[in-house]
């Protein structure tokens, strides 16, 4: 069996373990260090699972990063709590470190129009939710580019249907066009801006999904949206029978707080 953890650059709240992930990430990458334990590609991680062949990456793990902030690749000053190491760079640093293999994968928004409203709403009114780090970050080798849809459904964004604020959820689409827009015109920008292995898999925006998406629309229209797999954010581990369509992840600041609560779910 084989964890995902998953990171969001923005969560900082303070300089600490417990309420700064660029912080928990560079903890962890030495946890997994001191432990042995091999960090693969979520592409690598699906490749091998779909091929009924998980077993072969023995106690690996996996490493994702959510939303796609400026964070994530870009050392910025937080305006409360100071200078912050990307989540891209603490991965260069332990690789420099300790010369070990290690490779991440971002989930960004696709829509700029999307990114600039919910950065201008949740990231100090700056732009930070810019496209042009991402093909630099998929040259890296260090952190490929993944699908988290057209604009997350965030209520930052006025819904051109009903005039009013997005739900803010992701299990409400359940329609073809909402479907198409959300996921395939998504996976379309992405693989064109920052092409890789990576722009073929989803992470539900909230950890959020539905039958229509994991049982109709995912698997049933591949040669529409491209997707080869999908995330949410089940606290569980990858295992051989384990559904393509809702891959389970851990959530950083959600299913573990600490450095101790991290190393035992690696047990």
């Amino acid at each position: 069996m084989l964890p995902i953890f998953t990171y969001h650059g923005f969560n900082i709240a303070g300089n600490a373990y417990a309420d700064n992930d660029h912080v928990a990430l560079a903890s962890d990458l030495r946890t997994l260090h001191a432990r042995g334990r091999k960090v693969f590609a979520l592409s690598k991680i699906v490749d091998h699972l779909l091929l009924g062949t998980l077993a072969e990456l023995g106690d690996g793990v996996g490493i994702s990063f959510d939303d796609g902030t400026d964070f994530d690749a870009i050392d910025l000053t937080h305006p409360v709590h100071g200078r912050q190491r990307s989540l891209l760079g603490i991965l260069s640093d332990f690789r420099q470190e300790t010369n070990m293999p290690v490779i991440a994968t971002a989930f960004v928004i696709a829509s700029p129009a999307a990114r600039l409203a919910i950065a201008h709403r949740e990231v100090f009114g700056q732009d930070w939710m810019r496209s042009s780090w991402w093909p630099s970050a998929q040259a890296s080798g260090l952190l490929e580019i993944g699908n988290h849809s057209w604009d997350h459904q965030h209520p930052a964004l006025i819904d051109a249907n009903t005039g009013q604020p997005k739900s803010g959820r992701f299990d409400d689409i359940t329609s073809l066009a909402l479907a198409e827009t959300e996921i395939a015109d998504a996976q379309r920008l992405i693989e064109q801006l920052a092409p890789g292995p990576a722009a073929a898999l989803f992470a539900y925006p909230y950890g959020q999904s539905n039958d229509f998406l994991r049982h109709d629309y995912l698997p049933h229209q591949q040669r529409r949206h491209g997707i080869r797999a999908a995330f949410g954010c089940t606290p569980a581990k990858v295992q051989a029978a384990t559904d393509r369509w809702q891959i389970p992840r851990y959530v950083c600041g959600l299913h573990w707080k600490s450095a101790a609560e991290f190393s035992r779910l690696l047990d």
